[in-house]
């Protein structure tokens, strides 16, 4: 009668607080070795080796971090791996709606080679910002990859109507042109670089 007393003690009493002790047991090990883990992760990415920083970062769940979101963005890009930067950039972008995060995540599909999605959301940027001279210089580089150079150079002179005192945009423009010298778009591009930046190298060419 006492035995099975004790045997009911530790079916019902003891042997449910051991599972739960179990259980935090494991959840603190977890946790503290995703800590240990991201460290580890982050220690490698300072030092700019992605490689051995995509190791540790493995596959793991995304965290709710825009500034980690963004390590394991920049992360998986430099190691090729664009689909799990997107993921990255992606959540990043829906926790802080940051332009540069947008960015990257349509430079990744311009990676991919996507070139339409990517373009589109390079697009998206200039709508939201006419002022965001990079999203305009991917964008015609993207619409080069498709080869299609009038596109770009349209791209290009949108950006430069709006930002009429960009330099980048100008460089970009001659860059572009300096096979058709004779072209309207050049021989612009030219004379206000000269204005902006006489010493830029692209006018001793």
């Amino acid at each position: 009668m006492k035995k099975n007393i004790i045997r009911k003690l530790l079916l019902f009493t003891i042997l449910p607080i051991l599972l739960v002790l179990a259980f935090f047991g494991y959840r603190f090990w977890d946790s503290k070795n995703t800590i240990n883990r991201w460290q580890s992760a982050e220690k490698y990415y300072r030092e700019g080796n992605y490689e051995k920083a995509s190791q540790y970062i493995g596959s793991n769940s995304l965290p709710d971090d825009p500034a980690k979101l963004s390590i394991i963005g920049q992360t998986m890009y430099s190691v090729g791996s664009i689909d799990k930067a997107i993921e990255a950039y992606r959540k990043s972008y829906e926790i802080k709606a940051n332009p540069e995060t947008k960015l990257m995540i349509a430079n990744s599909y311009a990676t991919k080679k996507e070139y339409d999605e990517a373009i589109k959301i390079y697009s998206e940027l200039i709508d939201s910002n006419p002022n965001y001279i990079q999203a305009y210089i991917n964008c015609s580089a993207t619409y080069r990859y498709k080869s299609l150079k009038e596109k770009a150079i349209e791209v290009i002179q949108e950006g430069i109507k709006e930002n009429p005192n960009s330099v980048l945009l100008y460089q970009t423009m001659v860059s572009m042109t300096a096979n058709d010298k004779d072209s309207g778009e050049y021989k612009n591009a030219i004379t206000n670089l000269e204005k902006l930046n006489p010493n830029d190298p692209l006018l001793r060419q």
